[in-house]
């Protein structure tokens, strides 16, 4: 078996606890692991390029990739295949 070099994450109920808080205006918060938070810090450090994936238009993902300096996020990918493979293409 090859080495692995990147991984692809859901994001709902796999980087979050899978609930959500709404502010009196509207605002949407999500709850993120600090743990996955420290996972995803180590494998950068070891090499690997991490993808996230999420089916919600939420600006939370972007933020997150942000955060955690990840160059790819897809926003609103009802299938998980087409933001793969665009990503598999941009890293080789």
């Amino acid at each position: 078996m090859g080495q692995i070099k990147a991984i692809a994450l859901d994001v709902d109920g796999v980087l979050t606890d899978g609930g959500f808080w709404w502010g009196a205006d509207g605002q949407e918060w999500k709850r993120f692991s600090f743990r996955d938070v420290m996972g995803i810090s180590v494998g950068r450090r070891a090499g690997l390029v991490f993808a996230l994936i999420s089916g919600e238009e939420s600006m939370l993902v972007d933020r997150f990739a942000q955060k955690m300096a990840l160059n790819s996020s897809s926003r609103a990918a009802k299938t998980r295949q087409p933001p793969y493979g665009r990503s598999r293409k941009r890293k080789g």
